[in-house]
């Protein structure tokens, strides 16, 4: 019998613990069936009752977009995902998020780490999609970014209660809010040397 679970088990192992998780933390959660789609789950939260101060007609809808990464806890604490995956998970107005699930040997889940792609790790992103076009390397399918999810990264326990709390940090309980502001970072975020950049060619005659 090996002694070592390869990769392709230790995703299946993390996606069904993942969707057990969210099941008893009262989470709806709906798997991708396109591999290029660039998340693997949405998470939405259950709407909030219907009160004195909240009508059936204002309340709001709130949901994740989840890509998962399963690990050995001996494999190191580095990551790696396609920038072109990353592209389309980081762009989404709602929250987008990675969760790492840290494995045991045997396959038992040791840790999570939640990594929320806004403010600084959403203007990561965009920097290395703005240098990919700047050396016209269209071809970002073939192109990787990699995270340490111990530094990037929320641990957090995995069972029912600590991955809903995590997603919840991440989630802004106004939804519109939420929107208006990762729409002003996707327009904003990523232009540390600023927004444009000229090149000259000048031309010294001789005295």
């Amino acid at each position: 019998m090996e002694s070592e679970l390869d990769s392709d088990r230790i995703g299946r192992i993390g996606e069904r613990q993942f969707e057990v998780l969210c099941e008893r933390a009262r989470l709806y959660c709906n798997k991708s069936v396109v591999d290029v789609m660039g998340w693997d789950f949405i998470v939405e939260f259950p709407m909030p009752p219907a009160g004195q101060h909240l009508s059936l007609d204002q309340r709001p809808t709130n949901a994740a977009r989840i890509q998962l990464k399963s690990t050995l806890g001996r494999s190191g604490n580095r990551i790696r995902l396609s920038l072109s995956a990353i592209d389309r998970l980081a762009k989404d107005p709602r929250p987008a998020i990675i969760i790492v699930f840290r494995m045991r040997d045997d396959g038992e889940l040791q840790s999570g780490y939640i990594v929320h792609l806004i403010g600084n790790e959403l203007a990561r992103v965009l920097r290395r999609l703005r240098a990919a076009e700047a050396r016209k390397a269209m071809d970002i399918n073939h192109a990787d970014i990699s995270y340490d999810y111990e530094k990037t990264g929320k641990r957090f326990e995995p069972t029912p209660d600590g991955l809903r709390a995590a997603l919840l940090s991440a989630c802004d309980d106004n939804p519109a809010r939420y929107t208006i502001e990762k729409q002003r970072q996707l327009a904003e975020l990523g232009y540390e040397n600023g927004q444009f950049e000229a090149e000259a060619l000048l031309w010294i005659e001789g005295c």
